[in-house]
């Protein structure tokens, strides 16, 4: 029930990272560009590893599943982050490369990672978009996301992605 795998959407690639190198490593440093990554939590930003992307991965990896976002054309132009929770539960985050923001992208990640966290059995999906980036928040709002707190700047939601009545 709770393993993550690889999908596609119409635009995007998404793979599990496996291994560190120069593979995984496709235009991350845009990815995880302070531009990029200002509203996520300090463990969350390069600059807390001094800029070793694999360091990075690591740490990123011993919290959860850690997903290469590919255009169709094969450029890294984002990252997301899987955490289960247990008991049907999984927080999401993603990130993309500026480069990439503004295309839809975002939206329609958000639609193909719940279409799979769906097949593979979870219940309920979470995640935490900081009140300066208002435009994550309308992503999740428009894949059916719900508000259920706001603290310290961060507005927290909720999916029901499967189980009774999903």
């Amino acid at each position: 029930m709770t393993v993550f795998h690889n999908f596609q959407t119409e635009r995007l690639s998404v793979n599990i990272i496996t291994t560190l190198g120069a593979t995984a490593h496709a235009n991350l440093d845009q990815v995880l560009a302070p531009s990029v990554t200002q509203f996520l939590p300090p463990d969350a930003q390069l600059a807390q590893f001094s800029g070793d992307i694999d360091a990075w991965l690591r740490h990123q990896q011993g919290q959860g599943a850690t997903l290469m976002l590919a255009s169709c054309d094969g450029v890294g132009v984002g990252l997301v982050m899987l955490h289960n929770g247990g008991g049907g539960e999984v927080m999401i985050g993603y990130m993309f490369a500026q480069s990439a923001w503004g295309k839809g992208y975002a939206s329609e990640l958000v639609l193909g990672l719940v279409a799979m966290l769906r097949a593979a059995g979870f219940k309920y999906a979470f995640g935490g978009v900081a009140d300066q980036n208002p435009a994550s928040a309308r992503v999740l709002e428009k894949a059916g996301f719900e508000a259920i707190s706001n603290q310290g700047g961060t507005k927290m939601y909720r999916l029901r992605v499967g189980g009774e009545n999903a």
